[in-house]
């Protein structure tokens, strides 16, 4: 699918060089909040990250789990999003304890995304300790700066006082996980 971020107008060009529809809903399991601008778009066939669970052991009433994360098209950028049931308690990379965000207020209510940038180059080894020895389904998303050609006919149509802004034009694949 296509989206269009804006916090003001979506140019009419842009409007009518996709099937846009003003209020597709949800656009992503993870996320409560409708995106306002969605278009269908034929399969693209971008590789999805990939999740490989190093190590997985239960001490008492936790669960430790060892992750290699890795974006096969080398994007800049990935994140994990766990659900709250898998109740994670700490979180590092390379022995460095990342502070967990509380629970996505804006977003999602369901939700916790780990955050992780510079991954185009190499895979990020998570280890996770988690108060729920339940498996765990969650989410994990890479986002690279570049897009495929089926965004073309849309750049084309956007006016050059339109400009990309916050993380700026990016495309997105995600995949469903399960450890």
């Amino acid at each position: 699918m296509l989206h269009i971020e804006t916090e003001g107008q979506v140019p009419p060009a842009m409007l009518e060089a996709s099937p846009f529809q003003p209020d597709a809903g949800q656009a992503v399991p993870w996320s409560s909040t409708p995106i306002p601008f969605l278009a269908p778009v034929a399969n693209v066939h971008l590789p999805a990250p990939t999740v490989d669970v190093v190590e997985s052991r239960t001490i008492k009433d936790e669960r430790q789990v060892r992750l290699r994360l890795s974006s096969q098209r080398h994007a800049w950028r990935l994140r994990l999003y766990l659900p709250a049931s898998a109740a994670i308690k700490s979180a590092t990379v390379d022995g460095v304890k990342l502070s967990l965000p509380s629970y996505e207020q804006e977003n999602s209510t369901s939700y916790t995304g780990l955050l992780f940038y510079g991954t185009q180059n190499h895979d990020v080894i998570v280890n996770l300790t988690l108060a729920s020895t339940e498996p765990v389904t969650g989410f994990l998303v890479d986002s690279s700066p570049s897009l495929p050609d089926i965004a073309n006919g849309l750049i084309k149509a956007r006016p050059s006082e339109a400009l990309p802004v916050h993380s700026g034009d990016r495309s997105t694949v995600f995949t469903k996980v399960a450890f």
